[in-house]
Order: structure tokens, then C-alpha cells, then sequence
């Protein structure tokens, strides 16, 4: 057995906070700016965006100013809003094709269907019928008091026990229908990737990969730096998924793949306008943080 540390880190006062920034060098001109922003921000919440100007002795390097790491904190909040929102766009469509193509073809209770879940994944059996069910009946069944439109299904009918899809898919979480989707057999995930102009395996990598980064915009993560260790699975159609950046597992190929499948839900959208106004408001280090080319003018999603 490895015996590991006992944790034993005192909670630090607003003041001892400061003094210990400052012990480690970050330069503090206002420090009742700083008091306010540590009281409704939080110590620690803040020092995950100072690590970008740390020394290897856990010092900070000359000229780190709070307001810096502060300016940090200001961006990333504000791309983890753009993203939020846009990637709404992008949910919403996934529920309303999986919705149109599946009942056109099996009718309002389409996920009954067994065969139109696969068996197995490579040599591993698995039962893809009874995983989206169960994920299904969590959404429905087990919250039915929760919703309203959820509550008017089981006041009026007992039968069937699940409501039909266009009602459920307003219940079900972003990861719920995202695997969902790759539970399908291929042939079914074709047909809904159809409707994006793109790959059946390229739309389920990259729900899966947008879903992880809507939850988390949801919870308030540090998104703009982050190293994802879920790779979005290129589509070497556009000649921007064939750039080096693209596979360097940053925020970048999740912001292209956004602009991608937004191109085909939304071709009048301002999500580039929006990514290069946050950009260029703040420096150079942000883009680079994000994994974005250093000349970076625009996705130029042509082939």
C-alpha cells in the first residue's frame, strides 16, 4: 500500500491571501480592488489562472501583476459564455434531426426499436438498446414531476410508459443524447450526420468532445488553456482539421469544429466575429493559450 500525505493546509484569511501573493511576487498596485475580487471570486478559483506566469520554484515572474491574472480570469469567463451559448445552437439541431430522422422512419417511439442498437463495440458485447433505455427512462420516468409538459404525458396517459421522442428530447441531458447517437447502429447515425454534411463518426466525436466543453462552460471551468485529453476526430475535408493545431488537443479544434457545424445550422451566424472581437480585445498570449495559429484570421472552412 502507498501511504500518502495527510492534508493539512489552513484556510487563509483575505489578508494572509494577499500577503502570500505578494510573498510570491505578483505585483499588487490596487489592494482593495484586490481584497474585492479575492472576496467574491475566491483564492483559489483565481490561482488556477495564475499558473501561466509561474516560475519552476513557485514563484511568479517579474512583472506579474494581479489586474493580469485578473484579465485572465475576464477572458475566460467571457469565451466560456460565448461558447455556452453557441454551442446551444448546436445541441438543440442534434435533438431536433435525431428526432425528424428517427421517427420518419420508426415512428414517435423510435428507441424501442432494438436492431437499430449496436450489439457490440470491436470484440466487447454491449447492449446499446438497453443503456439508451435506461438513460431514457432517468430523463423521463424518474423526473416526471419536474416538467411540465412531462407531467401533462403522465396525467393523461399510462401507455406507453415513455413519451414519444419530440417529447423526450426536450428532457434529456446534451451527454445523454450524445450517447445516445453513438449507441445507434452506423447505418442510423448516417443518416443524421446527413443532415450536417459531415461523417457519422465525425459527428460523434465531435458531440462528445462539445459536450464535455458545454459542462464545462456550465460549471464555471478554466476552458482556455485547457489540454484535452479527448482528441476531436478530424474531417480532412477542411483544410483547416489538417493543421498541425488542430490535433495539439487545445480549445481550437473545439472552437473549429463549432464553426464547422455551425456553417450548415446557421449560415448567417457571427460566431467568428464574436471569437475574433474577444480576441483581439485582450493579447497574444490568449490566442496562443488556446492553441489558435499565431496569425490567425478566420477558420476558412473551404476544402
Amino acid at each position: 500500500m502507498v501511504f500518502k500525505k495527510q492534508f493539512n493546509k489552513l484556510p487563509l484569511s483575505i489578508e494572509d491571501q494577499i500577503n502570500l501573493l505578494l510573498s510570491r511576487g505578483i505585483v499588487i498596485d490596487d489592494e482593495e480592488r484586490a481584497i474585492h475580487y479575492l472576496k467574491f471570486i475566491g483564492y483559489y478559483r483565481l490561482s488556477g489562472y495564475t499558473h501561466h506566469f509561474k516560475t519552476k520554484d513557485d514563484r511568479y515572474h517579474t512583472g506579474t501583476t494581479f489586474e493580469k491574472v485578473l484579465d485572465h480570469y475576464v477572458f475566460d469567463r467571457k469565451l466560456r459564455i460565448l461558447l455556452f451559448n453557441t454551442i446551444e445552437l448546436v445541441e438543440i439541431a442534434l435533438r431536433s434531426v435525431i428526432t425528424s430522422v428517427m421517427t420518419s422512419k420508426y415512428g414517435a417511439f423510435w428507441y424501442n426499436q432494438q436492431g437499430i442498437f449496436i450489439k457490440h463495440i470491436g470484440h466487447k458485447p454491449i447492449n446499446g438498446y438497453e443503456i439508451a433505455l435506461q438513460a431514457i427512462r432517468e430523463s423521463t420516468v424518474e423526473k416526471k414531476n419536474k416538467d411540465i409538459f412531462l407531467q401533462h404525458y403522465y396525467d393523461f396517459y399510462d401507455y406507453p410508459e415513455l413519451p414519444p421522442s419530440w417529447m423526450l428530447m426536450e428532457t434529456l441531458s446534451m451527454g445523454a443524447i450524445s450517447r445516445i447517437l453513438s449507441l445507434l447502429v452506423v447505418e442510423e447515425r448516417k443518416d443524421i450526420a446527413a443532415f450536417f454534411s459531415i461523417k457519422e463518426r465525425h459527428l460523434v466525436s465531435w458531440m462528445r468532445s462539445l459536450t464535455y466543453t458545454r459542462n464545462l462552460c456550465a460549471h464555471h471551468a478554466r476552458v482556455w488553456d485547457r489540454v484535452f485529453t479527448l482528441k476531436v476526430e478530424s474531417d480532412k475535408r477542411y483544410a483547416v482539421c489538417r493543421d498541425e493545431l488542430f490535433h495539439k488537443g487545445k480549445l481550437y479544434s473545439h472552437v473549429v469544429v463549432i464553426a464547422i457545424l455551425l456553417s450548415v445550422i446557421a449560415p448567417d451566424n457571427n460566431f467568428e466575429t464574436h471569437i475574433k472581437e474577444l480576441l483581439y480585445s485582450y493579447n497574444y498570449e490568449h490566442k496562443v493559450g488556446m492553441g489558435f495559429p499565431e496569425k490567425w484570421d478566420g477558420f476558412h472552412l473551404q476544402s
